[in-house]
């Protein structure tokens, strides 16, 4: 309002004044009792009087000052101050003890105040039609009214203000009605269009920023009733009830059908109702805002409240704001909205839903019926909580956010901890009012999944706990996000199976998305929770914990989130993957820190998971990150089906030396890595249940330990592998293929032919007894397989093409069940040994053109191993090994079959075991067998019975016709009870035989001649057609002349060779 001005107080009074005063006086000396105020002073400003019947006509300046002795208006009668404009005021204060009765009308163009601390009465009839009207049983300084401020002091005793049923009080628009006193009672009509109607009960009654907006009321003492009965109408505008006790059971409407709906407020001290048949209204093109504040608060009986808008909800706040944290709005102790009661804050026909708070800092008990609905047309829907930050029973209330053409809004429940249950909510549902039950609050899922039209977010804080009780399945087909988040846990007791059959071990069921987001962990037991709604997620997140949880099911993305371990119940106990995850979209998993300290997970994988066969992601994504200096990481994701695109990465640094950042994934189907798809780990370990084509991708943030790839189809070797510093093992059921270079600076395993075992693929320490299959095969073409402490390999047969397997400070063990075959300059070589096992009956070494053996000690012969044990040899890797001689074996024979262009020599050593059978179909040169030190393996006796003895070999050598060439036996032989066959020349050296040594052609071969030295031992010569010639003990035997054999023109046959001793 304009200030008023202060006037000079008249400093003379004429004696024609004095007549004029007097005059006055007399005139309402005679007044009935009820009749236009009387005997006025004034005490600033200027003032005339003119009484004209029942009509009291009072003009004065702005800012004046009237004492009365009495101010009533009896009906009937007019009481009208004209003022120079609508700014303009004039302060009325009654000095007797009178009250003021105001029955007839009261008008002014400009602002009228009353002041009359006995006590002020609206009656019924009564017309006020002012700019303003300001009526307070509370007094107001000369000071404060002339500045222009509602501020109100305190006066023992003080009487009230009412409005009676059939009093009018109304301004032009943007005008205003205040009504101050210890108690403020209206039962009759207000109206203030675009302005403000404000009731303020109390000892103490301060109105700042009114006019505005912003306008709030400041109130002080222990009593005080502001009521409304009545009908408060503020199109537009704004409307407050304050008091130490606020009460509405009538309506208060600062609704608009043009612009936004305006503001209502009821603020007490100690309670404030809404109750009966009260109606709170702020509807308009945009909804309005009403607050209904209290340190207790109740919205009961049928009472309703409406902000909705054409084109978007309004806001309503009962009890608090959005979780009790706005510090400019009044928190309630305990807030009640009853089961009949109403909240609206929807958009009719455009735009979002509104927001609706009900909240408590200690209880909120809500039952009745609130919407924040999105327009009709367009929009979403809106927001509502439901909150008592220590106590919350929810039971039977009905919320909707729904939108018909747009996003559906949220309902948020936010106690400090909550128990969901299948049935039943508290045992105080619909109890007394202010009720505040000491157990902790309880919401079954009825009531939650009935509430699914829209969304659904329960939430606790200040480390509370989300506890699901259930004993049945809980479903809805509604397709509303469900969301749980809290500080603290979200734990269940489900002890449903649900990591195969998901529906029998059924926990949640919905159409929308769901989340949890459990600070201290995710714990949910092996459940099966599920989204059925088309591309719908579901996410769960511990930043402080760890997630475990069966069986997740999603159209659309699953997330996982974990400061330490992602598992299930079930994974803890019997080391199974952990949480079985079907999804066609993106699947994505995260481990901040790795092992969890708490848990199980220190001794192995700490994110855990496999996918379901329904479910075809479009990619994996799983990262452990941790720092940690105890605990480490380790990625498991086993999935079914051919691999998606996969990002596995395991930063940890963790594990106190122990290294348990594994990355592994396993595929039922066919694998391809590089590309999109990248493992990033100190070990990695990658398994295909069809084909594996590795092309690259793998990598370690540090030093690579450890890579294993398992197919049971093939498996590829297209891209070189990292270097690793202790193991690289390559398997395949079917058949290896290695196209480019594979390097260790340890161990490198390879196998082909595998029969698949149960538990698929696992870690080095679990590789054991692998058994043979002969059917697979190992084809190294220009690569090179390169293990610095050994390589190992078995397999149904070796093919190598000008490519290499070599150890430069390790052994090379061999087990093959069919043929080694090597060409284009393919080498075998090691700087220590070659071990080869030749597991077959009639298996042969093909060494083509080039190609060779090269190593310090080479050994060779048959077994019939079924298994091989991979860890015998050495604790630092896998080592093939399918040559013990502490077992029993069978016989076999071994088989060297050369192609030479050149000379070839088969090693630095060669320990014969069984039979050797060099076959020299197309040589020009000569195969040279440096024999050494062969008495570890070969018995001397034939006669032998002990099952550690090998049983002495069989040496034989053939060529066809056509060929050439010669078997050079080198070194230090004992050849011990077998036939030794050499067709073509054979040259022995030094060599001690207690056995046969015989000289053999083809079936067409004429002659051949044998010649065997030593000086301290017999020497036996036959020809083809003698198979056996007596030689005396100690007798020397001439070697036979070239003239002796048959000439070999005669029988087709080129010579056999030269043999000289």
């Amino acid at each position: 309002m304009a200030h008023p001005q202060r006037t000079q107080p008249l400093r003379h009074f004429n004696a024609r004044t004095r007549l004029l005063t007097a005059a006055v006086a007399a005139c309402y000396a005679t007044a009935p009792a009820w009749a236009n105020p009387i005997n006025p002073v004034v005490t600033n400003g200027a003032a005339t009087f003119n009484r004209d019947g029942n009509v009291l006509n009072i003009t004065n300046s702005n800012g004046t000052i009237i004492n009365w002795d009495k101010f009533s208006i009896d009906k009937g009668e007019t009481t009208r101050f004209i003022q120079s404009s609508a700014s303009s005021s004039v302060l009325n204060r009654v000095v007797t003890n009178d009250p003021s009765r105001l029955y007839g009308t009261l008008s002014s163009n400009g602002q009228v105040w009353l002041i009359n601390t006995s006590g002020i009465l609206v009656g019924a009839g009564a017309v006020i039609d002012t700019a303003r009207f300001v009526a307070s049983t509370l007094p107001i300084s000369d000071a404060d009214f002339l500045a222009g401020r509602l501020t109100f002091g305190n006066t023992p005793g003080v009487g009230s203000v009412t409005i009676e049923s059939g009093a009018e009080i109304k301004t032009p628009i943007g005008g205003s009605v205040y009504l101050v006193g210890a108690n403020v009672t209206n039962e009759g009509v207000i109206k203030t269009p675009g302005g403000e109607t404000i009731l303020a009960a109390g000892q103490t009654v301060n109105l700042v920023d009114t006019g505005t907006p912003g306008v709030r009321v400041e109130i002080t003492g222990s009593a005080g009733n502001a009521t409304n009965l009545g009908s408060i109408v503020a199109e537009a505008g704004r409307i407050g009830i304050a008091g130490v006790i606020v009460r509405n059971s009538g309506t208060l409407d600062a609704s608009s059908v043009v612009s936004e709906g305006g503001r209502v407020f009821l603020k007490a001290s100690q309670d404030t109702y809404v109750d009966g048949a009260g109606r709170i209204v702020a509807t308009g093109t945009q909804g309005g805002k009403v607050e209904v504040l209290g340190n207790r608060v109740a919205v009961t009986d049928s009472a309703s409240i409406d902000v909705s808008g054409t084109n978007g909800g309004g806001t309503v706040l009962v009890g608090g704001d959005y979780q009790g944290k706005n510090p400019d709005v009044q928190n309630a102790h305990i807030s009640y909205f009853g089961p009949q009661a109403s909240i609206k804050a929807d958009a009719l026909v455009n735009g979002d839903g509104g927001k609706v708070i009900v909240w408590a800092d200690d209880t909120t008990r809500a039952y009745g019926n609130i919407s924040a609905r999105g327009g009709a047309l367009s929009g979403n829907g809106g927001f509502i909580e439901t909150s008592g930050h220590r106590y919350l029973d929810v039971e039977g209330i009905k919320v909707d956010t729904s939108a018909a053409n747009g996003i559906w809004g949220s309902w948020l429940l936010d106690p400090i901890s909550l128990t969901i249950t299948d049935t039943g909510g508290s045992s105080f549902t619909y109890g007394g009012t202010f009720t505040s039950p000491d157990d902790g609050s309880i919401v079954s899922w009825a009531t939650i999944a009935g509430q699914l039209t829209g969304n659904v977010t329960v939430q606790t804080s200040d480390g509370g706990d989300i506890f699901f009780q259930q004993t049945n399945p809980w479903t809805t087909t509604n397709s509303g996000d469900l969301t749980f988040s809290t500080a603290g846990y979200i734990s269940g007791n489900w002890n449903g199976t649900a990591t195969t059959q998901p529906t029998t071990g059924l926990m949640l069921q919905t159409a929308g998305n769901i989340s949890f987001s459990g600070n201290t962990g995710v714990y949910l037991g092996n459940g099966s929770v599920i989204t059925t709604g088309a591309g719908k997620s579901i996410s769960a997140t511990s930043s402080l914990g760890s997630v475990g949880i069966g069986y997740l099911k999603a159209p659309g993305d699953v997330t996982i989130t974990a400061a330490y371990s992602i598992w299930d119940d079930n994974w803890q106990s019997s080391g199974t993957p952990g949480i079985n995850i079907e999804s066609n979209g993106n699947i994505s998993l995260t481990s901040y820190y790795g092992a969890d300290p708490n848990s199980s997970c220190t001794s192995g994988f700490c994110l855990a998971i496999s996918t379901d066969t329904a479910g075809t992601p479009a990619r994996i994504a799983a990262t452990v990150n941790a720092t940690a200096t105890t605990y480490g990481g380790g990625i498991e994701v086993r999935h079914t089906g051919d691999a998606p695109e996969v990002d596995l990465w395991d930063y940890s640094t963790g594990g106190g030396g122990v290294y348990r950042n594994f990355v592994e994934f396993y595929a039922s189907g066919n694998v391809t890595t590089g590309g999109s798809s990248t493992f990033i780990g100190n070990n990695v370990y990658i398994g295909a249940g069809g084909n594996l084509n590795f092309t690259g991708g793998v990598s370690s943030p540090g030093a690579l330990y450890e890579l294993g790839l398992w197919a049971v189809g093939s498996l590829t070797i297209n891209a070189a592998t990292p270097t690793t510093t202790y193991f690289t093992g390559m398997f395949s059921n079917s058949t290896l293929t290695i196209n480019n270079n594979v390097n260790s600076n340890g161990y490198v395993a390879m196998a082909a032919g595998l029969v698949e075992k149960a538990d698929d693929i696992e870690t080095p320490s679990l590789l054991a007894d692998i058994p043979i299959f002969t059917g697979g095969a190992i084809n190294i073409y220009g690569g090179s397989v390169s293990g610095a402490t050994g390589v190992g390999f078995l397999t149904g047969s070796l093919t190598m093409t000008g490519s290499s397997i070599q150890s430069s400070a390790g052994n090379i063990y061999g087990a093959v069940s069919g043929d080694i075959r090597m060409n284009n300059g393919a080498t075998i070589s090691s700087g220590y040994n070659v071990f080869l096992a030749l597991l077959g009956t009639n298996a042969t070494i093909y060494l083509n053109d080039t190609a060779g053996l090269s190593a310090s000690y080479i050994q060779s012969g048959g077994a019939s191993a079924t298994y091989i044990d991979f860890l015998s040899r050495s604790s630092g890797g896998v080592f093939i090994d399918g040559v013990e001689t502490t077992t029993s074996v069978a016989n076999g024979s071994g088989f060297f079959r050369g192609n030479h262009s050149t000379p070839a020599t088969l090693g630095a050593g060669l320990d014969v075991w069984y039979a050797l059978s060099v076959i020299d179909p197309v040589v020009t040169g000569a195969v040279t067998a440096a024999i050494t030190d062969s008495t570890t393996s070969a018995s001397t006796s034939d006669t032998s019975t002990s099952t550690s003895d090998i049983p002495p070999p069989t040496i034989t050598t053939t060529t066809t016709s056509g060929d050439s060439g010669s078997l050079t036996l080198l070194g230090t032989q004992t050849v011990g009870g077998g036939t030794d066959e050499f067709g073509g020349a054979t040259t022995t050296d030094s060599t001690s035989s207690s056995g046969t040594t015989t000289s053999t052609t083809d079936s067409t071969a004429s002659s051949d001649t044998t010649s065997t030295t030593d000086s301290t031992s017999s020497t036996t010569s036959a020809s083809d057609e003698t198979k056996e010639g007596d030689a005396k003990e100690g007798e020397k035997t001439a070697d036979s002349k070239e003239g002796d054999k048959k000439d070999d023109k005669s029988s087709g046959k080129k010579p056999l060779g030269k043999c000289s001793a």
